[in-house]
């Protein structure tokens, strides 16, 4: 099953106006919608699958990973 898909996790969104768009340099802080330790969506091709949270790779502690706790939808079979 060598098919490419789309993952992102979400950390977070925020909504603001075109000028605050604008005004955002190098070094500003855009404020999301949720707190540290609440849990982050895994999204494959733009469909909510799972919640999770963030975690440090055991094996290279200068990356982050997700730890699965939640399977929010699962494949349709075929």
């Amino acid at each position: 099953m060598n098919i490419p898909v789309d993952v992102q996790i979400v950390l977070g969104s925020t909504e603001m106006s075109v000028s605050e768009l604008m005004a955002l340099q190098k070094g500003s802080t855009v404020a999301l919608d949720r707190r540290i330790g609440e849990p982050v969506d895994v999204v494959v091709n733009g469909r909510r699958i799972a919640r999770g949270e963030i975690t440090v790779l055991e094996s290279d502690p200068s990356r982050f990973g997700i730890r699965l706790t939640e399977i929010i939808a699962t494949a349709k079979s075929a």
